[in-house]
């Protein structure tokens, strides 16, 4: 399965980040649950705000910097099954309408009364 997970928020992560320093529990949880769908077969990728350093693959999970979502082709390119959009559920309208072949998911890692 062809899974994305797509972070918009401003913490600066990718999914060896838990590895040397403290994330928040959303970003944490959607880097180990990455890597473990990684491990286990699945095509995984991850947009969020990435740290300038790094690119490309780490845990078997690709990674993409937020930019790629100004790029009207990305999500037809990788033709993702599911797509995990972390608490911003306001993006999963537009998204729908870029790749509607996709299930969107919100993961909403973050009390409902926020």
């Amino acid at each position: 399965m062809k899974i994305l997970f797509l972070n918009l928020s401003a913490l600066t992560f990718n999914v060896a980040t838990p590895d040397t320093e403290p994330l928040g529990g959303t970003e944490s949880c959607i880097s180990y649950l990455a890597r473990e769908l990684a491990i286990r077969g699945h095509n995984v990728s991850l947009v969020a705000k990435l740290p300038d350093e790094f690119s490309g693959e780490t845990y078997k999970v690709k990674h993409q910097p937020i930019d790629v979502l100004r790029d009207t082709t990305f999500f037809a390119s990788k033709n993702f099954d599911v797509i995990i959009l972390c608490n911003a559920p306001m993006a999963a309208v537009s998204i729908k309408q870029i790749t509607p072949r996709s299930t969107i998911l919100l993961w909403n890692h973050i009390p409902p009364d926020q």
